[in-house]
Order: C-alpha cells, then sequence, then structure tokens
C-alpha cells in the first residue's frame, strides 16, 4: 500500500475517532473503546477498503461489546485469550441499525464531501442507533443470553459453552440473574 494511502486511511479514522469523542469513545493500543463498566468495554471497528484509483476509503463501523467474565470462562474452556481488538464477545454493524439504504459502508472521497462531514455522519449514527444498542446489552446477563444464542466454540459443543455461561451468571451477578 502507497504511503499516500495510508496517510488517507489514517486521516479518515482521525477524523472518525474526533467524531465520536464526545460519546465517550477514545482510541487506545485495543482499538475505540467506551469503558461501560468494570468488567465490559463497547468497542467501535472502523474495518475499511482503500480504493487508492478513485482517491477513496471506504468504511465500515462495528459496534462490539467485550465482556471480561465471558471471555475469562471462553478462555478458560479452550485454553486460549482473545484481546479486545481481535473479536468483541458480540458484534453488530452500525449501518443494520441505522437502517442505512445503499452501500454498507461509508465514502470517504478526496475532493468530495469532507471528511469531517462524513465522520460526523457515523458519529450520529452511533448516537441515535449504536448507544441505544449498547445499553440494551450491557449487562452480563443480556451477553450471556445473547452469547448462547451463537454457535459454540472451536472443539467445545453448543450445549457445554451454554451451561458453562449460565453457571457464570449464577456465580458471577446474583442480582443480575434474578432480573427479569
Amino acid at each position: 500500500m502507497k504511503r499516500e494511502t495510508r496517510e488517507r486511511i489514517k486521516g479518515v479514522r482521525a477524523s472518525i475517532e474526533r467524531a465520536i469523542e464526545p460519546l465517550g469513545f477514545k482510541r487506545t493500543t485495543d482499538g475505540i473503546l467506551r469503558k461501560h463498566s468494570e468488567d465490559i468495554i463497547f468497542t467501535i471497528g472502523l474495518p475499511h477498503v482503500a480504493r487508492p484509483f478513485l482517491n477513496t476509503v471506504e468504511i465500515g463501523a462495528n459496534l462490539g461489546i467485550w465482556c471480561v467474565p465471558i471471555e475469562a470462562k471462553c478462555a478458560e474452556i479452550t485454553g486460549r485469550r482473545r484481546a479486545v481488538r481481535e473479536n468483541a464477545t458480540v458484534v453488530e454493524p452500525l449501518y443494520g441499525l441505522a437502517k442505512k439504504k445503499g452501500p454498507s459502508y461509508w465514502e470517504f472521497i478526496e475532493g468530495g464531501t469532507p471528511f469531517d462531514v462524513v465522520a460526523a455522519d457515523i458519529a450520529e449514527a452511533v448516537r441515535k442507533h449504536g448507544l441505544q444498542w449498547f445499553l440494551e446489552r450491557g449487562t452480563l446477563r443480556e451477553l450471556v443470553l445473547h452469547r448462547e444464542e451463537q454457535e459454540g466454540l472451536p472443539g467445545i459443543g453448543h450445549e457445554v459453552l451454554k451451561s458453562e455461561l449460565h453457571k457464570l451468571l449464577e456465580t458471577h451477578s446474583p442480582l443480575e440473574k434474578s432480573a427479569p
């Protein structure tokens, strides 16, 4: 990848990071994060495709929630640890929540709409749709319920994972267990 393209991507990401910072998200070595509680971290991933011949960068936005107790339990079961930046416990593309018509990404075109305007559109989608999504899933109980709907882990059957996550829920937070 050419230096010019790398610099364009860096500029696009910086525009987005500035736009979502007022929502409490900060760039760290593990990604763009917002600490929700001691055990739960909200994340925003920005997968991209560079199209240097069009002077364009296409950026998607994936919302994620990293749950320390669930990830620790999965690591205990499988013997493998994952970093926050590798994969969240729960992930959802922002464009789906925003019911964005057309492509599943935002375009940053050199000489087109200013980068800060496009970044503000992403921040607005996070504010209008993403924050609600985060808060609806921001408890251990909700994350366990969501995670158990997914497939099992490699080498671990679905029922084993489901059983272990329910044990985790019972032992980790008795108050959340009894919540409706």
